[in-house]
């Protein structure tokens, strides 16, 4: 959804108003028309942008495990100063990627960033090729573009503690959020606060993750994201609790709430529920119900979290339980020299149960927390 990548950006802002939009940088003012494996390369008419992957895997032994991986991409000159020069920059990138090691209630988590320069980090904008740090973090379509429109992928981030290496299809066709799936989402009352927004909600996933020395083959179903804008968030607006959900009946479910500084929660607020078949019904804010069922304080930022919600959508009749599978998923580079931002989020796998029109359901999902450290624009 908006991810990490808003509360990197203002931070960024706020250091060097320079950053700030300017008039050169598209934003998201209407719908557009889509076209792939185009789209899913980058768009750098517009300032952010981002890929990102969640997913919940087992080994063959019966370990599980959850995974994030994300690249993103932010514009720092609409057209670089030094047009010729090798050095110059255009672009920041950078990426967070974590394991969520569930049976020994671990969580490993990185942050690597790059100028873009010599092509050591960047994207197509023909296909999906997105790369960070030259071969260490990168997807790519398995397939010749004109093959495929939406290819199989191949994802793979290396660590020194920790890997992960995967082959993903997509088992439903894209999703385009917001009303009339037309992929434009609305994030604050103020026109072009939006953003351009489809996801995979389902994608079969194979391939090994590494923990230390330890190497497993793993199987599961990955979630993917693609979002890019120039402009999201109002004043007033202090952060937002996002959900990817799949449910064990083919069903999916995004909903992303909205927080204002007041407390309250902004009616721009939204989601999408996905059926068997891959038709979406688009929610919002009045649609659903989202309670927090408890709480939990980070030892590292001092950030107090939800931990666990009920959420409730009459209109489908779903109510259902969010628990974290781990309570500590909390992304904290407070202190930390190798990274750029003192930021702190939350963003870990969760399990889903509760019922469908009155009969059991299960599930797994993904939760995301942000501006519970500080709220955004406000370092």
């Amino acid at each position: 959804m908006i991810l990490f990548s808003v509360s990197l950006i203002l931070w960024m802002a706020s250091v060097n108003n320079s950053f700030a939009a300017t008039p050169k940088w598209e934003r998201a003012w209407s719908p557009r028309s889509w076209l792939f494996p185009r789209d899913h390369g980058q768009h750098p008419d517009y300032q952010t942008e981002w890929w990102y992957f969640t997913g919940h895997l087992e080994g063959e032994n019966g370990r599980h495990f959850g995974y994030q991986f994300t690249i993103f991409r932010y514009g720092i000159q609409a057209v670089p100063a030094q047009t010729a020069s090798r050095w110059a920059i255009r672009d920041v990138w950078f990426g967070h990627f974590t394991i969520s090691d569930l049976a020994n209630a671990k969580f490993y988590f990185a942050e690597r960033l790059d100028r873009g320069v010599f092509a050591r980090s960047g994207a197509s904008d023909q296909q999906f090729h997105v790369w960070l740090d030259g071969d260490r973090w990168k997807v790519q379509a398995e397939s010749p573009a004109t093959a495929n429109p939406h290819p199989p992928l191949h994802l793979r981030a290396e660590e020194p503690d920790y890997a992960i290496d995967l082959h993903l299809r997509p088992t439903k066709a894209a999703i385009f959020h917001g009303p009339r799936n037309t992929g434009l989402s609305q994030k604050s009352p103020e026109p072009g606060n939006a953003s351009h927004y489809y996801s995979f909600t389902r994608m079969a996933s194979e391939g090994t993750i590494r923990i230390g020395k330890d190497v497993f083959r793993v199987k599961g179903s990955s979630w993917f994201d693609h979002e890019f804008s120039t402009s999201m968030l109002a004043e007033n607006q202090a952060g937002w609790d996002w959900f990817s959900i799949q449910l064990d009946d083919d069903t999916e479910l995004m909903l992303y709430q909205m927080r204002r500084k007041d407390g309250s929660v902004d009616p721009s607020s939204k989601g999408s529920f996905i059926a068997q078949d891959g038709a979406k019904e688009h929610l919002t804010a009045a649609e659903f119900v989202v309670t927090p069922t408890g709480k939990w304080k980070s030892p590292k930022s001092g950030a107090t979290y939800p931990s666990g919600w009920k959420i409730m959508v009459p209109r489908l009749g779903l109510d259902l339980e969010i628990t974290p599978r781990i309570v500590d998923q909390e992304l904290s580079f407070l202190g930390d020299h190798r990274v750029l931002t003192g930021l702190a989020y939350w963003e870990g796998a969760c399990a889903i149960s509760g019922s469908r029109a009155g009969q059991p359901i299960r599930g797994h999902g993904y939760a995301e927390l942000s501006g519970y450290h500080r709220p955004l624009g406000n370092p």
